[in-house]
């Protein structure tokens, strides 16, 4: 018993690599428990006839199951064989030979027909548990792939199709966090307002993909030119685009709207139909504001916008700022 406890001990070290070897050393352990019991009952013929021993081992053997059905038939066959074989050395009396050879046969059909029983219950359990595991799997994978999926609604929910940068949806939001943000720590918010001058004359004779491109142009440059991680890029509607740039005071604001007009012209992207220049130019207006009750936002983008009618009233290529007289 001391050298089968240190086997399974060893092996059980690595289930997974030794499970066969941990078959057969339990195979080998039922055959020794059932010729132990049995030689006890075949002594307890030389004095009271019992074959009590043998059967509860062949019944408690049964309720394991560990072995395979047939593997255990096997073990139960070859040993009560040799049991019967043995009996008549050990008991006289023909009678009890007869009994205890019937009981003991009847506890072996018994114990196979309980092993087989427990076994495909078993058998059963471990399939739908492995059935249950691989639906939970399933169901890991699908609820993944749903958040992925409403993950990237999300973020096309917050996109602007054509320019891939922040919708006016989106933008809104945005502006209401950081004009929170700047209003708490007393600090300066900064919007810049961008519109394409001549644009629909831009469509009217270039044709509508073309001013498509127009528009994505400007906006890639926006993103160029506004690359502070903090400052937020989005199409405010048509041909307008809109910055917003916290914690940003109106001189850096204002330079950071000549850069852009500067850049956009730098392009020179031809528009023969403009009467502010032979390309594509832009006009913006510059507002900034340190948040507090004594303001609403809805007047804050009302100023801007107001700014950005004074510079295309200007020169259509101009920038104007609220602030400025």
């Amino acid at each position: 018993m001391i050298g089968f406890l240190a086997a399974f001990m060893r092996l059980g070290a690595d289930v997974a690599k030794n499970s066969s070897r941990i078959r057969a050393v339990g195979t080998l352990f039922i055959g020794f428990v059932l010729l132990w019991c049995a030689g006890i009952s075949l002594l307890d013929q030389l004095s009271n006839g019992q074959v009590i021993v043998y059967t509860i081992a062949v019944i408690s053997i049964a309720i394991m199951p560990v072995i395979k059905p047939h593997v255990l038939f096997f073990v139960y066959f070859v040993v009560h064989v040799l049991f019967l074989i043995a009996m008549p050395y050990f008991q006289e009396s023909k009678q009890l030979i007869y009994g205890n050879s019937v009981n003991s046969t009847a506890f072996v059909v018994m114990a196979c027909a309980i092993a087989y029983m427990r076994y495909q219950k078993q058998v059963e359990d471990f399939i739908n548990k492995k059935t249950i595991l691989q639906k939970n799997e399933e169901l890991k994978r699908i609820n993944k792939q749903l958040q992925e999926a409403n993950q990237k609604l999300e973020m096309i929910s917050k996109t602007d199709g054509l320019t891939g940068i922040t919708n006016r949806l989106s933008f809104e939001s945005v502006l209401r966090d950081e004009w929170d943000n700047c209003m708490q720590h007393s600090t300066p918010l900064s919007l810049i307002m961008i519109d394409i001058d001549y644009f629909k004359e831009y469509n009217d004779h270039y044709g509508h993909p073309a001013g498509d491109r127009c528009i994505k142009l400007i906006a890639n440059l926006l993103t160029m030119y506004a690359k502070d991680p903090t400052y937020k890029v989005a199409r405010y509607g048509g041909d307008e685009l809109i910055i917003v740039l916290p914690y940003t005071d109106k001189e850096k604001a204002w330079n950071l709207a000549e850069q852009i007009r500067k850049g956009v012209e730098e392009k020179a992207l031809p528009h023969m139909y403009s009467e502010a220049a032979k390309h594509v130019t832009i006009s913006l207006g510059v507002n900034t504001v340190v948040p507090s009750d004594n303001v609403s936002i809805e007047e804050f983008i009302r100023n801007t916008d107001q700014a950005l009618y004074k510079a295309k009233e200007r020169r259509n290529c101009s920038v104007c700022a609220a602030y400025r007289p």
